[in-house]
């Protein structure tokens, strides 16, 4: 008798393991994007741009929407090194295919799939950066 109320114990706490784990496991992929929105720094990171020399001037979201699937953060910096951005950024066009320089020398990176876009729009002076992050929210 011990011994089953032993491994109905045992089973009982298991499962109880189990519904913890996968709760947490949950609410850290739900929160994942929201954790990189709200730093302009982590959204850059993920274009392979390491740069926080930057002041935000500027910066919405629509986590208040009523209808859309797609959250949305943006963001208008200013850099506080523009030289230092801008060889970086240099670096960055030579080395990736998603980073680009217009005709009129402004710089761009695009990533978009079916579950994120990420636009991130650097002025030809390397004064100011503008970032578009969106992703498909299915909890919306």
């Amino acid at each position: 008798m011990i011994k089953f109320l032993k491994v109905v114990g045992w089973t009982i706490l298991s499962f109880f393991l189990l519904i913890a784990l996968l709760l947490t496991t949950f609410l850290v992929m739900v929160r994942r994007d929201v954790n990189i929105a709200e730093s302009p720094k982590r959204i850059m990171k993920i274009s392979g741009l390491s740069y926080s020399d930057f002041t935000i001037a500027d910066g919405s979201n629509n986590m208040d929407r009523a209808t859309s699937a797609w959250t949305d953060y943006e963001y208008t910096l200013q850099a506080n090194s523009p030289a230092k951005l801008q060889k970086k950024v240099e670096k960055l066009v030579v080395e990736d295919s998603n980073w680009s320089k217009s005709e009129s020398g402004e710089y761009c990176y695009e990533l978009s799939n079916e579950s994120i876009m990420l636009g991130i729009y650097i002025s030809p002076d390397c004064s100011s950066i503008k970032i578009d992050y969106s992703w498909w929210d299915f909890l919306s």
